[in-house]
């Protein structure tokens, strides 16, 4: 999360992320601007400006009646006191942050110098708050049919919801996760503390649910007990990952007069032995592409900057200076810069925090788009690849059995690649290490569609087991934050291109699955 305001640069780019987020590009940026402003930023101004309370009013009213609505006609056998609760559940302040998070309206918010030192940008009431100033903005600007279309996306699934007003899942979740793992596994589950973190007068716990050898779910509270009801809730989100399609059915299975046992069979590692919807990263999970990006990246600067960048080849010192920096870059083009940032001898500190910012404004002082290195970085991969193949393949090498691996992932399950690489990159690699995977199973940049809406694609094609691997902390975060994802289970690869920072994170986060390499080859088995 920032922890300071946009500058006048950023500006263009993260508005028009939200509003492709929300789906909803304004007519009236007015609206959205005044959305945004908090009136701890409006009371600094010189002169004065309108803040968000007045839209925060009218949003409530707004989020209260679409949401009353819709669960009026989808519930019609509900009494007015369960749709009460179940109307309070997707509006309250929680609910409110959740759709905050999702769309990353925070990234947008304004704040006084004040509020925003005291933690504003991350309290609760102040994120709520700015979903309804949002939402307001989108009912002004466009009426209610335009605030219902970007609502309804951000629900959660309502039976799911109700289910959890209705019965004792979300009051009980061991109670319920070991009913269900007695009645189609007739399995018994055991919870272990694995960690135990933080002063002794406040400490964190962090505990797993295993059922068998297999880890099933993970939680982190400030209580033991906490901490085994969050790893049973997690596990109950994902159900699909440990347990058999026909264990589903709340009815034992028949075949050829026999009833069968809907017991699923759990191999000797980490993953339960069952057909899997893999979708995996690339960079960083299955290829490391370090040494091949600041060769091209030299390439693409040396024929934007020549009186910066002398030879066809990067020296070594530099090379050694982006390998080190190479876990702060997002994606390909970066890396031109990245690289002009180290020939002109900045400090690797730098590059640690705020990059994102700091390449947007040294794109504005050197006067050049993101399209135009875009399209610079692919030229100079194009002609690389057209003119000296094995060059280009030699400077990236795969992880250690990682190919091997993927080859027979690909004939057991289902393997999808989802990267910010442009796709006909990772053909031409794939190939060369002799795996043969459909063009339709790369997601590349080209696509130009962030992940976790490709991902949202593969649930509403209701794909089973899904798993998703990657390296980038901040990308399975946006995932953890978009609705409709929960079956989704996620996998931080701590192999890759991540920061000590961010394996940190993730390892205490509930949501996330932290996996090493040899961790990584079992899931593909």
């Amino acid at each position: 999360m920032k922890k300071y305001n946009i500058t006048p640069n950023e500006t263009p780019e993260i508005l028009e992320s939200i509003q492709r987020r929300a789906g909803y590009y304004f007519r009236d940026s007015s609206l959205m601007l005044e959305a945004f402003t908090h009136s701890s930023y409006a009371a600094e101004q010189k002169d004065p400006i309108p803040h968000n309370q007045r839209l925060e009013f009218l949003g409530d009213a707004v989020l209260q009646i679409l949401v009353s609505d819709l669960i009026y006609h989808r519930f019609p056998e509900l009494q007015e006191g369960v749709l009460t609760k179940l109307r309070s559940s997707l509006t309250d302040e929680p609910a409110n942050i959740g759709y905050t998070r999702a769309l990353e309206l925070d990234l947008a918010l304004l704040l006084g110098k004040g509020e925003a030192s005291t933690g504003g940008r991350s309290k609760p009431a102040t994120l709520g708050d700015l979903f309804e100033a949002f939402l307001a903005a989108v009912y002004l600007d466009g009426g209610l049919e335009a605030a219902r279309r970007v609502l309804l996306p951000l629900l959660p699934d309502l039976d799911e919801a109700m289910g959890l007003i209705q019965d004792a899942k979300g009051n009980d979740p061991k109670g319920a996760l070991q009913n269900i793992v007695v009645t189609h596994l007739h399995e018994k589950l055991r919870y272990e503390v694995v960690e135990v973190s933080g002063p002794c007068h406040n400490p964190t716990f962090t505990s797993v649910v295993m059922l068998g050898d297999c880890e099933i779910g993970r939680g982190t509270a400030t209580s033991k007990k906490e901490s085994e009801k969050v790893a049973a809730k997690f596990a109950l989100d994902h159900l699909d990952t440990f347990m058999p399609p026909e264990a589903s059915s709340t009815e034992p299975e028949e075949v050829a007069g026999e009833v069968r046992d809907s017991k699923p069979v759990v191999s000797s590692g980490k993953f339960p032995a069952q057909k899997r919807f893999l979708a995996l990263d690339f960079d960083g999970v299955i290829c490391d592409s370090a040494g091949e990006t600041a060769c091209s990246g030299w390439l693409a600067a040396r024929r934007k900057w020549p009186d910066k960048f002398h030879g066809d080849q990067a020296p070594p010192e530099i090379i050694d200076a982006f390998r080190r920096v190479r876990p702060y870059l997002e994606t390909g083009y970066q890396s031109i810069l990245m690289l002009r940032m180290l020939v002109d001898g900045c400090d690797e500190s730098l590059f640690s925090k705020g990059l994102s910012e700091r390449l947007l404004v040294m794109m504005s002082d050197l006067g050049v788009g993101k399209s135009e290195l875009i399209s610079l970085f692919g030229d100079v991969r194009d002609n690389w690849i057209r003119d000296d193949l094995p060059s280009w393949l030699s400077c990236q090498g795969a992880y250690p059995g990682a190919v091997e691996a993927l080859g027979k992932a690909c004939s057991k399950h289902n393997v999808v690649i989802l990267t910010t690489k442009q796709e006909r990159f990772v053909s031409a690699w794939l190939e060369s290490v002799g795996i043969s995977l459909p063009s339709s199973q790369i997601y590349g940049l080209d696509r130009k569609e962030p992940k976790e809406e490709t991902l949202s694609k593969f649930v509403a094609e209701n794909r089973r087991n899904i798993h998703f691997v990657e390296d980038r902390l901040p990308t399975l975060l946006r995932v953890l934050g978009y609705p409709g994802l929960k079956r989704v289970r996620l996998h931080y690869a701590d192999w890759g291109y991540g920061t000590p920072e961010e394996l940190k994170c993730a390892t205490s986060h509930a949501g996330i699955n932290v996996l090493t390499l040899p961790d990584f080859l079992s899931l593909l088995e």
